[in-house]
């Protein structure tokens, strides 16, 4: 009896991570590789939430990571200049790769020079941003911001 109920448990367990192993897909190295290298390859990866699945598999192969917030951003443009990729992600809602922190633009309302980036904005469907950071991740705010590191 206790074997039968100990099966029934597991196959609960099993039948409800299911669907969010789907959603998110397999939160595999090479989502992060081909968004670095290819950020508009987010569009060809067969997930409901590729966003989530991103930040997923980034907490575990970043080589460093920190939350952004208006204050610490000028830290987080000098240490992205050590490392080949740096991510924003904000919420489950924008993923911004820095294309170039040389081209940067003031923004006042970060009170830094903002670098160029390309990524994803998800209303309903992910809409495609090239622009500086500061126009596609929005203004300081209290959402929370995390940006990963990658050599």
């Amino acid at each position: 009896m206790k074997k039968c109920l100990f099966l029934f448990v597991l196959a609960i367990v099993w039948s409800c991570s299911s669907p969010l192993e789907t959603e998110l897909g397999n939160e595999s190295p090479e989502l992060i590789q081909n968004f670095l290298i290819q950020t508009k390859s987010l569009e060809d990866a067969d997930l409901k939430k590729p966003i989530q699945a991103f930040t997923k598999a980034a907490d575990s192969s970043f080589a460093e990571k920190m939350v952004v917030t208006k204050t610490n951003m000028k830290e987080v443009l000098k240490r992205a200049e050590a490392y080949a990729y740096c991510v924003l992600v904000t919420e489950d809602h924008t993923l911004v790769k820095f294309s170039d922190t040389k081209d940067c633009k003031s923004s006042g309302s970060w009170g830094v020079c903002m670098p160029m980036g390309e990524g994803y904005i998800k209303k309903g469907d992910l809409e495609f941003q090239k622009d500086y950071i500061n126009n596609i991740i929005g203004l300081p705010d209290d959402q929370k911001r995390m940006a990963y590191f990658f050599n």
